[in-house]
């Protein structure tokens, strides 16, 4: 930061947890405040667009398309980063402890932001994987789907119908079985049934769907 050192000692201190869309919004809105000193804790040193993630895990080739590998053209100027997932937060002490290298680093807070979305496999990142990592598993999956004859799609929300769509449209021929624990999705699949590529036979399309209850 360009502000001077005793400055920057009676700011407030604003942490994020996140390195997404929501955490860049919070810091754009916060760095041009008064005293305040703001900083990211990202777990992973590239950008990756969830929502993509649906048709990328069945379309790998697509994969570089929903990520931006090089994190500083995501940097909000005037914030500092800090790279490494968050193991720990002492509410007490107002000090977050996060993984960096290998090694544990405290950093203090008089304000904390959480801005991590939410965790699901394979549809997001794991914390701290490099992005070599991150392709390397995005492709073991589209693989195994290509090969796999039979796809069990667990959840029943958005992400679990767009998954099993992109599926189902990429692989006319494969079995498709979503299980959830609501009634409602049963509802949708005769829906998804009837969405494909043109020209693939409605008998065809009906029985490869299935819904199960869980």
């Amino acid at each position: 930061s360009s502000r001077h050192p005793n400055a920057m000692a009676t700011m407030k201190k604003v942490v994020i947890i996140g390195g997404g869309p929501s955490a860049k919004h919070c810091a754009e809105k916060l760095v041009g405040a008064k005293n305040l000193q703001v900083t990211i804790v990202s777990a992973n040193k590239f950008v990756e667009w969830p929502l993509a993630m649906p048709v990328c895990l069945v379309k790998p080739e697509l994969h570089d398309k929903a990520i931006s590998p090089n994190f500083d053209t995501f940097k909000v100027k005037g914030t500092e980063y800090k790279f490494g997932p968050v193991t720990s937060v002492d509410v007490s002490a107002q000090t977050l402890t996060y993984t960096a290298d290998g090694k544990d680093e405290a950093l203090p807070y008089d304000a904390l932001i959480v801005a991590t979305g939410f965790g699901m496999p394979l549809v997001y990142p794991a914390l701290g994987t490099s992005l070599a990592d991150r392709k390397a598993e995005v492709l073991k999956v589209g693989a195994a789907i290509k090969t796999a004859s039979t796809i069990v799609v667990s959840g029943g929300g958005p992400v679990g119908l767009e998954l099993a769509g992109s599926i189902r449209v990429q692989y006319p021929d494969k079995k498709v079985v979503l299980v959830s624990r609501s009634k409602i999705v049963a509802g949708l699949c005769s829906c998804l049934a009837r969405r494909s590529s043109p020209g693939t036979p409605r008998r065809r399309r009906t029985r490869s769907w299935a819904c199960s209850r869980a």
